[in-house]
């Protein structure tokens, strides 16, 4: 895996940490081992991780976080941002459970589609000041995001290093600035078409036995059979295209997220199902915003009662959000640039 990165010097033990492995034991398990309860830490401190495993055939993102700052996701097809943040604690945290931190742990995943960023930062960029002692901020990382998504990582690992140095207009800076950005230039589906054919030329041409052409692919052997019985059905190429739906994100976008909370200001009697309905009917919502991700999203903000959201409607306001909804209009990009597939910083 190839990303940009951008480190400058680091204050305290906290941040992103990346590595290459094959364990299958997990976040909890891993970070466990390594991080021994109330142990690797001094006193009054505690560390703040990101965890993030990329299978390179697949596109599969499996995440977790102990404690750490949003993973950022800039999804290119749709224009939109999702903050990805697992449940879990910070290593360190005194705790009357030892196993506390363990069984918090959380993981989650994704598929990458072409044109998507993942973006891991710490919180020095978001803290970064100016001689007037103003933070960067979220909204400032989001707008440079939509702004500079369309980019390749490295690309845009400069663009939003310029944007800093200018906001801090040379201000001493007493934290970490540490920038990993992942961006995918290719269709998963792509990739595994293009495995399937090789799998089958190698064992319909160069007659290499099927165990040992899936072992050279990685590939199970009853995938093949499977896609075997697929091609003589309904032909070559349509019978090697991926059997399973793509599936979308299950979860709102900070953009939906925004239009939610704005449509429970308006209308806070209606329940997520109406909610859903009424979105979809105005064109406010793409198909992937049902009622469970809408009900998700009022849940996660306090709103699932209808008490909570009469109480919000009447004196409620998400200060953040809105900060974030501001910035995000503001970033939206009417006319994309196109994109440069050959540069680095891609996967």
């Amino acid at each position: 895996m190839r990303s940009a990165r951008s480190t400058a010097r680091r204050r305290k033990w906290a941040g992103t940490t990346t590595t290459s492995c094959r364990s299958t034991s997990g976040p909890s398990a891993s970070w466990s081992r390594t991080f021994p309860a109330r142990g690797c830490r001094a006193k009054g401190m505690f560390v703040t991780m990101f965890y993030v495993v990329l299978d390179s055939v697949n596109r599969i993102v499996t995440y977790a976080s102990a404690g750490h700052n949003p993973m950022i996701l800039y999804r290119g097809e749709s224009d939109a941002t999702y903050f990805l943040k697992p449940k879990g604690i910070p290593v360190g945290i005194d705790a009357p459970d030892a196993d506390l931190f363990r069984r918090t742990i959380s993981v989650e995943r994704l598929t990458l589609m072409r044109g998507d960023m993942l973006v891991i930062y710490t919180d020095g960029i978001t803290e970064a000041m100016n001689p007037g002692r103003d933070q960067f901020g979220e909204p400032r990382l989001l707008g440079a995001i939509k702004k500079y998504g369309h980019l390749t990582a490295q690309e845009f690992t400069e663009a939003l290093d310029r944007e800093i140095h200018e906001f801090t207009s040379g201000a001493l800076q007493n934290d970490d600035i540490t920038l990993v950005a992942i961006k995918e230039k290719v269709q998963p589906e792509e990739r595994l078409e293009s495995k399937r054919r090789e799998l089958f030329r190698l064992i319909e041409e160069e007659k290499v036995p099927v165990a040992e052409a899936c072992e050279r692919l990685q590939v199970a052997t009853s995938t093949y059979y499977r896609y075997r019985k697929r091609v003589a059905e309904v032909g070559g190429e349509e019978g090697l295209k991926s059997i399973r739906p793509r599936a979308g994100m299950l979860k709102a976008s900070l953009e939906e997220e925004a239009v939610i909370l704005s449509l429970v200001k308006a209308e806070p009697l209606l329940g997520a199902k109406k909610m859903a309905d009424q979105l979809q009917a105005t064109g406010k919502a793409g198909p992937n915003l049902t009622a469970a991700v809408i009900y998700a999203t009022l849940r996660k903000n306090g709103l699932s009662t209808r008490e909570k959201r009469l109480e919000f409607a009447q004196n409620g306001t998400d200060r953040r959000m809105a900060r974030l909804a501001q910035a995000l209009s503001e970033s939206a990009r009417p006319n994309r640039a196109p994109e440069v597939e050959d540069q680095g910083g891609d996967v």
